[in-house]
């Protein structure tokens, strides 16, 4: 047996718990496994030097790109159509004269498309 190893019985991997971490040897008096988990600790904490180190060099990397220019948009919304044809060309006519001079333009319309009475139509008589 080698002398580091002196004073240290072995156990199986699993015999010894603490904190969900398995000790693999415990001291001949019984000890905890307690030197493992400090040096578990100290991985532990080497890892988060590493890893905040790594996410500090890539943000001093992104530091250095601009960014994109903003985009101007302009939003054309209509509701309540209910499938009037007959005013489908002044509306069509509307959402031109709005869209000129424009690059980016959203047409949208909020419900009430197709359907429901037209205006001066008695439903119940």
């Amino acid at each position: 047996m080698p002398d580091s190893m002196k004073g240290r019985t072995a156990m199986p991997p699993m015999a010894n718990t603490r904190n969900g971490t398995a000790a693999a040897f415990v001291d001949r008096d019984g000890g905890s496994g307690a030197r493992l988990e400090d040096l578990l600790a100290k991985v532990r904490h080497r890892i988060g030097i590493i890893a905040a180190t790594a996410l500090a060099a890539v943000a001093t990397g992104c530091a250095g790109v601009a960014p994109p220019p903003a985009t101007s948009l302009r939003i054309i919304a209509f509701n309540d159509f209910h499938g009037h044809i007959e005013r489908a060309a002044s509306l069509a006519g509307a959402i031109r004269e709005l869209r000129r001079g424009h690059a980016n333009v959203a047409v949208v319309a909020a419900g009430d498309l197709v359907g429901a009475s037209p205006p001066g139509v008695v439903a119940l008589a």
